[in-house]
């Protein structure tokens, strides 16, 4: 996958806006405390602080430490109108019931191996 048009390089993610979705790519490195505060840093830079939904493509994430999940869910609903995490089939089943808190108590938010799927619930979101 090349690099979209516009897109920001962070500690562990490649941050692009197209069509009003924030997207998100990871590189492949956890995420910590401080490297979600990066890449919050450039989702707000890029879209002027105006909270959007967002596809995280999360098939080549290992994983987030404690820190980074409890960084991103402070944030979540000033950044963050909807969610869709992009995995490989075979991980699917093993995200967890973490994300359904999530979408109970902050935002829509849903697991799809489908990208055309996952920009298709977030446009209806």
């Amino acid at each position: 996958m090349g690099t979209p048009e516009g897109a920001v390089e962070t500690q562990t993610m490649t941050v692009w806006v197209a069509d009003g979705i924030i997207h998100l790519r990871s590189n492949g490195t956890p995420s910590t405390s401080d490297s979600v505060i990066e890449t919050l840093g450039v989702v707000r830079e890029l879209t002027g602080g105006v909270a959007r939904p967002v596809l995280f493509d999360a098939r080549s994430w290992p994983a987030g430490d404690a820190g980074s999940w409890k960084t991103i869910i402070e944030a979540w609903e000033s950044v963050f109108t909807a969610a869709a995490m992009l995995v490989d089939a075979e991980e699917s089943p093993s995200v967890g019931k973490y994300l359904e808190t999530i979408d109970r108590l902050l935002a829509p938010f849903e697991v799809f191996t489908d990208e055309t799927a996952a920009l298709t619930f977030l446009n209806n979101a």
